[in-house]
């Protein structure tokens, strides 16, 4: 249950997910009077009918589930009534998407996961800033066999299982994993009912298979440097700088909402390094270590309460090749690549020196020698009513000379060979003729 408030009204919602016997799930929600009546009433796993709903096209922004529509249940005529338990009716129905897919997706968006626990920390408790209640989380790695992972935090009484639930890298299904994206991309889990560690599910035993065989020795990549793939790998297209600026600007990819990612090779030219009124503008920031969104003066997040900040690479930075210039919002994996060390070291270092030498210190870094692979992300945004494409850098990889030739002679090849296929699809065609 959650409260909102609404022209001036408050009120009250919680939804449900429902399954029925030929496998259908539609979401249901619930609010203020209903809300009050029947949120103690309803019981995950058991068997209801419900009348006098109203029908609305699903919001897929916050409602994951396959259905085009959802089901709202306000005051008034809500009828529900509970059934005898029918076998014909699954406890849950699973539609799992490896972690690795979850790139393609911009956030926020929910996913059903199933992997392996390689890593986990100690549970620990926040104040929520909202209303100062106390809240327990457990930060866990979770990995699949596409061979990439990602940080999802458990809250409440999932956070509050025994260590030993989560020991020895147990596989498990997640239902509903909230993908949100702050700097990094991560997942959150709430419901305990949600989290299923059972090993005669067929999902659960593939992965259990993958983890024993080789999974434990693999070399797992961040879900937020999966983007690209290694140099010419991966389903990310490349680009030049000048195509980017064209797919930016088409009205079509406009007026819609998804992303698009390019890979392409580039040198650093410039960075921003003060704002319009003059004033220094350093590329890092005091980050909650635990979700990496920014903290006030007082060290306080907004959704982790009083923490412990550490310091986070953030800045604009102007990134060339031979057909144009992109300038490009880069954090933390591509700070590390361009000063050569972690945030907190650039920290000591700027307000070690004078303040008329850092300008002077910032240009010191464009124009490097070497070339730089990045992969970008192009997304329609509005500023001022009026729509624009957003160019973030989501990963960056130093390479060296001999990694572009051997890349451009595999592409000279890819084309050479599509090529002379065409070439031969000329000439059956002629000889058919």
């Amino acid at each position: 249950m959650r409260t909102y408030v609404r022209n001036g009204q408050n009120g009250q919602v919680f939804s449900v997910d429902l399954l029925d016997a030929e496998g259908g799930e539609i979401r249901c929600s619930f609010f203020n009077d209903a809300a009050s009546k029947f949120h103690a009433e309803l019981a995950q796993g058991k068997i209801y009918t419900f009348a006098n709903g109203s029908v609305k096209v699903a919001n897929k922004k916050y409602n994951s589930l396959n259905h085009n529509y959802e089901i709202a249940f306000a005051e008034g005529n809500a009828a529900i009534h509970a059934q005898d338990d029918d076998s014909k009716i699954s406890q849950m129905n699973w539609n799992i998407q490896s972690i690795r897919s979850l790139m393609n997706k911009e956030p926020p968006f929910n996913a059903d996961l199933c992997g392996i626990i390689h890593k986990f920390e100690s549970v620990t408790t926040i104040r929520t800033k909202k209303d100062n209640n106390e809240v327990s989380k457990r930060l866990v790695s979770f990995a699949d066999s596409s061979g990439s992972s990602i940080d999802i935090t458990l809250w409440g009484e999932l956070a509050e299982m025994d260590d030993t639930y989560f020991s020895n890298n147990p596989a498990v299904c997640m239902k509903s994993v909230g993908i949100r994206e702050w700097g990094t991309r991560t997942g959150s889990l709430s419901t305990k009912s949600n989290f299923v560690k059972d090993s005669a599910n067929d999902d659960i035993a593939k992965q259990q298979t993958w983890w024993a065989e080789n999974g434990k020795l693999a070399a797992l990549t961040n879900l937020t440097q999966v983007q690209g793939g290694g140099i010419g790998g991966g389903k990310t297209p490349w680009a030049t700088m000048a195509e980017m600026k064209i797919q930016g600007q088409d009205p079509i990819f406009l007026s819609g909402n998804d992303a698009k990612y390019f890979n392409c090779f580039v040198r650093l030219v410039n960075m921003k390094i003060s704002d319009r009124d003059g004033k220094q503008q350093i590329p890092y920031y005091a980050a909650c270590p635990k979700c990496n969104r920014k903290v006030d003066g007082s060290n306080s997040c907004i959704e982790h309460g009083t923490v412990e900040p550490t310091q986070r690479f953030m800045f604009s930075a102007a990134f060339s090749d031979h057909t144009d210039n992109l300038w490009l919002s880069c954090f933390d994996d591509t700070g590390i690549n361009v000063f050569g060390c972690p945030a907190s070291k650039m920290k000591d270092e700027i307000e070690s020196m004078a303040p008329e030498k850092f300008n002077s210190f910032m240009k010191t870094y464009s124009y490097k020698d070497g070339l730089t692979k990045l992969t970008i992300r192009v997304k329609p945004d509005v500023y001022n009513d009026e729509s624009r494409p957003r160019y973030t850098c989501v990963r960056s990889e130093k390479v060296g000379s001999d990694q572009i030739v051997d890349f451009m002679h595999d592409q000279f090849m890819a084309k050479l060979a599509t090529e002379s296929e065409s070439v031969n699809f000329s000439r059956a065609t002629a000889l058919a003729q």
